[in-house]
């Protein structure tokens, strides 16, 4: 029940003189783009007229995969001893993860009779809609101007 500094008693209904439970230095609000830069849950500290200063643990809750991101929630939650609640919730972001790009060499059309010196080619090339080795080419393909 409620210490008589904060809190006046008739019978079984006590009146509080308080004010809110505060949180000291919670985390803001934030977003990531990777689920393991995510700190670890810490306890939450707090000042109150009607409790000692303390601490108090939080816990979390997540709706997200990680490849199309979502949210992780935290909240701690605090009840003095006269029955007041305070709460604090952080809310973590996780940003999908972005569509990866790749660059190759650039196409080339070049005719039978200008195929240049193996070592001025990418290791494959573009021919009869299909990719073979360039060596494989000069092996078993005649090439007619």
């Amino acid at each position: 029940m409620c210490n008589t500094d904060c809190c006046t008693g008739y019978g079984t209904i006590f009146f509080c003189r308080h004010t809110t439970t505060v949180f000291v230095n919670p985390p803001p609000n934030i977003s990531y783009t990777c689920f393991e830069e995510i700190p670890a849950i810490q306890n939450l500290s707090y000042t109150d007229n009607c409790d000692a200063p303390g601490s108090v643990a939080g816990t979390q809750t997540s709706s997200y995969t990680n490849c199309n991101g979502g949210t992780l929630t935290r909240t701690w939650t605090k009840t003095d001893l006269c029955g007041n609640p305070a709460s604090y919730t952080q809310t973590i972001t996780i940003l999908p993860i972005p569509p990866a790009t790749i660059s190759g060499p650039p196409n080339i059309t070049i005719n039978c009779v200008d195929i240049p010196s193996a070592g001025t080619l990418p290791p494959a090339i573009f021919y009869q809609q299909q990719y073979r080795k360039l060596s494989y080419l000069r092996k078993y393909h005649t090439f007619k101007s």
